[in-house]
């Protein structure tokens, strides 16, 4: 459980750029917790913030929602601002008690559920929910992928948000084409939720488009599930160093190429096409495909990091259907 001095962070330029609500937000921040980023298109929660909203205009009402790995709770805060109106229960899991526990009252501190109520719940992906019979229309979650390097200490937010401990995804067998491109703790994530979901719900992941999106679309598949895509965007990649190495160390191992961009070329190229913010209406393989010319290895990411060079990924938020 993490014991930890927290402290207060203002978060409303989250809400404000993705047309939620203009009042003032401030959260509690543990060491434990995901950082917030001052430059609103560095954060994760912005996307999710941006996808939650795409979600309600296509239809999707959740009665009981789930986010799995909630960090500070920024996420949760955006669930509750988006779904409000239709959702009565929605439930919040962290690997750390103390986390969820943080993330909860900020939560509470923000949002007044006066028709809802928040649960929490401790464990990996969608387990603490299966395990108390619990099925949500709608499951959220943005999974680290890279396994922790042995003896790592994962108390920072930075680390827990980057990395995982292998364990906790090894006893769902992903494939060797999951593991080689970092992707176990995705199948074990997907895995979990079909025990979670109730008869129609669906499952929401976020990832780096650092992989190749057909392998993607190819595990929701395997877990019987449709896959469509919620949101397609474009970031700065944040843990920078950390994040290039892990994935090159996978690159050394299995052979492969992770896709990242040279961040400012690629905003060059948006503006080009009219694109000046960093969510696009194009498909994330459009969007791969326009920044190719820009693309990079991690290892050579790596090099570019040490020259001050920024490096960028696309977002994707994916939507798996029954």
């Amino acid at each position: 459980m993490t014991q930890s001095v927290a402290k207060s962070v203002n978060i409303s330029n989250i809400f404000k750029a993705a047309g939620i609500r203009s009042a003032e937000v401030q959260i509690q921040e543990a060491e434990g917790m995901y950082p917030h980023k001052s430059r609103v298109e560095d954060n994760w929660s912005y996307y999710t913030a941006v996808g939650f909203k795409r979600l309600l205009k296509c239809g999707v009402y959740p009665r009981r929602m789930a986010i799995v790995g909630i960090g500070s709770g920024v996420e949760g805060i955006a669930a509750c601002a988006v779904f409000g109106n239709c959702m009565y229960e929605l439930f919040i899991t962290d690997v750390d008690e103390g986390v969820v526990s943080g993330a909860a009252k900020n939560i509470l501190g923000t949002i007044s559920p006066d028709s809802f109520t928040i649960r929490t719940l401790v464990g990996s992906f969608c387990e603490p929910l299966a395990q108390q019979g619990i099925h949500a229309d709608l499951i959220h979650a943005n999974i680290p992928n890279l396994p922790a390097p042995k003896g790592a200490d994962l108390s920072g937010g930075a680390e827990k948000g980057t990395f995982l401990r292998s364990e906790l995804y090894e006893g769902y067998r992903p494939p060797k084409k999951y593991i080689e491109w970092a992707l176990g703790a995705q199948f074990a994530y997907i895995q979990s939720a079909k025990d979670a979901l109730s008869e129609k719900g669906s499952v929401i992941t976020e990832v780096g488009g650092r992989i190749p999106l057909p392998l993607m679309q190819e595990l929701f598949r395997e877990h019987g599930f449709a896959c469509e895509e919620v949101l397609v965007g474009f970031k700065e990649q944040t843990e920078a160093l950390m994040d290039f190495k892990g994935y090159h160390e996978f690159e050394e191992k299995y052979g492969v190429s992770f896709a990242f961009y040279r961040y400012e070329q690629s905003l060059l190229t948006l503006k080009e096409r009219g694109i000046t913010g960093n969510v696009t209406d194009m498909s994330g393989r459009e969007l791969k495909e326009l920044l190719a010319s820009h693309g990079v290895t991690a290892g050579e990411a790596i090099e570019l990091y040490h020259q001050g060079v920024g490096v960028g990924h696309t977002v994707h938020i994916l939507k798996g259907s029954r």
